[in-house]
């Protein structure tokens, strides 16, 4: 437990901003002080849009890997160097993926570690 002291003024405008945000005072403490340590602390709704988001780059990744598949069965013309893009491209979807997963997973537990997309620097 955590006591501080605070005057009415700066109470009641923390108050108000936390019922503006549906969030009770202390709901809102708890989110602050693990904003302040890095930690996650997603809503339900950012939750489901970065699900939303993972769902998307995982159609995406299918896509790329129907393009190789046509390419490598010879029904899809192109050189060596789109093979290449695609082939990283897919790479990369495939990392996004993983870490957007993570991510999901970590904000639903509510869990204090630190999350870092691939290439993002920590």
């Amino acid at each position: 437990m955590i006591g501080t002291r605070v005057t009415a003024e700066e109470y009641a405008a923390f108050k108000a901003l936390m019922e503006a945000e549906g969030l009770t005072p202390s709901d809102g403490m708890r989110r602050l002080m693990r904003l302040a340590v890095g930690a996650l602390d997603l809503r339900v709704e950012e939750i489901e849009a970065l699900a939303q988001s993972r769902r998307e780059l995982v159609a995406v990744g299918r896509n790329l890997n129907q393009m190789t598949q046509l390419a490598n069965s010879g029904r899809l013309k192109w050189n060596a160097r789109d093979g290449k893009t695609v082939a990283q491209l897919d790479a990369r979807v495939s990392d996004l993926t993983e870490a957007l997963t993570t991510f999901i997973n970590v904000a639903r537990r509510r869990t204090l570690v630190e999350v870092a997309f691939p290439g993002e620097d920590t």
